[in-house]
């Protein structure tokens, strides 16, 4: 029997995004407003002190639920957007569940993964701005070759605050980021927040820098919503629509992006749907913000030099790998989500969740990020949970893929047969 498959229909030029979905608009109430290191409300771009690109400030407080991709940008993700939605069928299959698994699959980006969704805008308004340099502070490899990318395109140097740790488990890392002539600086193993603080004062000493990427962020989240709102016309054009969205959840930026689009509907009233849909944000045990932490006005570093923003944190994070899922807080956005109950929350172990990575690329032929393997697992076990003859749709999120985090990997199996 031949399956009618909705790849054939990817390519639709009605599929491709001309503008981020800002959600801020339609949530039932104002979203919290963020303050600064002495606790005085930040009501603007003007007086919010974190140095990124006006036109990245200029989002962040915006009351536009349109914002307007601009050309140079949409040239950009039409080399490799819209992204494939694929059917997990080999995955279902093994299962043996009657749910339906849908993914999408950001794996095929240049850089392997969304962050060069959120990378290119920000290179883009950078070099408009007449920014020489983007500096950035993460601990995953995604989001450094991303910049990296979308720096060569663009034309502006990139300099990126990395773990020693990273560097010297990962020798291909540095190759490849060398390829993209970005420059690395090595950083004690710290704390995420830590490493974003010491970003920031490196661009306080030159004018001619700015900082780029943050995935908790307003305006990267809105980057992000091309993923759903490509997934939303997909899903819709076989005639369907998602019982469960599922995302792995560090800043938020991923999840809020599939998630978002979806919650337009029922945010405006739309939704003809009986039964409510669901949105899990999956996290690691590990930093358990959602789950665990407290909603309330938290610093982004533990220094208290950059401001704070009213979402849920963690204040002692266990001493485990979260494999990128290791910021202390989670988007200002997704946190008001939650705390309103829009969305649910879970959270795995990392053992656990690389197992179910595991599971996925030995049926999809897809090596997960790890990150990616938080959202897995949540999928197994939604999917496992559907009784008989239960015509539930699954869509969750693939990040990225693992190809630059094999020695996640690697150790996992040293681990497991010792």
């Amino acid at each position: 029997m031949l399956i009618k498959h909705p790849l054939c229909k990817f390519m639709s030029k009605k599929i491709l995004s001309t503008h981020y979905y800002n959600i801020i608009p339609d949530l039932p109430n104002p979203l919290p407003l963020p303050k600064n290191k002495n606790g005085e409300l930040i009501n603007g771009a003007k007086t919010f002190s974190l140095p990124i690109c006006e036109e990245l400030k200029s989002q962040e407080f915006s009351q536009e639920s349109e914002i307007k991709i601009p050309e140079p940008i949409l040239r950009f993700y039409q080399r490799y957007r819209p992204t494939p939605l694929a059917r997990a069928l080999r995955l279902e299959s093994y299962l043996k569940t009657p749910a339906k698994i849908f993914y999408k699959n950001e794996s095929v980006s240049f850089s392997g993964n969304h962050k060069l969704n959120t990378a290119i805008a920000t290179a883009y308004y950078a070099k408009k701005q007449g920014f020489k340099q983007i500096v950035s502070g993460m601990n995953t490899v995604h989001s450094a070759l991303a910049l990296g990318i979308a720096g060569n395109y663009f034309g502006i140097g990139i300099k990126v605050f990395l773990p020693q740790r990273n560097l010297a488990e990962n020798s291909a890392l540095e190759t490849v980021l060398k390829i993209f002539n970005v420059v690395v600086v090595p950083v004690s193993d710290k704390d995420l927040s830590d490493i974003l603080a010491q970003a920031v004062n490196e661009v306080k000493k030159d004018s001619k820098s700015v900082y780029g990427i943050c995935s908790f962020l307003n305006h990267t989240l809105f980057h992000q919503t091309i993923i759903g709102q490509e997934a939303k016309r997909q899903i819709q054009e076989i005639g369907l629509m998602p019982d469960v969205v599922i995302g792995c959840c560090g800043g938020g930026s991923n999840l809020g992006g599939i998630a978002t689009p979806f919650l337009e509907d029922i945010l405006k009233g739309k939704s003809k749907r009986k039964k409510p849909m669901r949105f899990i944000a999956v996290e690691s045990n590990a930093y358990p913000s959602l789950t665990k932490g407290e909603y309330a006005h938290h610093f982004v570093d533990q220094n208290k030099i950059l401001p704070q923003f009213m979402m849920y944190s963690c204040s002692n994070p266990l001493e485990e790998s979260a494999n990128g899922l290791k910021f202390h807080g989670v988007s200002p956005i997704i946190s008001y989500l939650y705390n309103l109950g829009f969305l649910e929350s879970r959270t795995y172990d990392f053992k656990l969740a690389l197992k179910a990575a595991l599971i996925f690329a030995r049926e999809e032929g897809i090596v997960p990020a790890p990150e990616s393997a938080y959202a897995i697992r949540a999928v197994i076990d939604e999917a496992r949970k559907c009784k008989a003859n239960e015509e539930k749709v699954i869509l969750f999120n693939l990040s990225g893929h693992g190809s630059l985090d094999l020695q996640t990997y690697a150790d996992f199996f040293g681990k497991t047969t010792s």
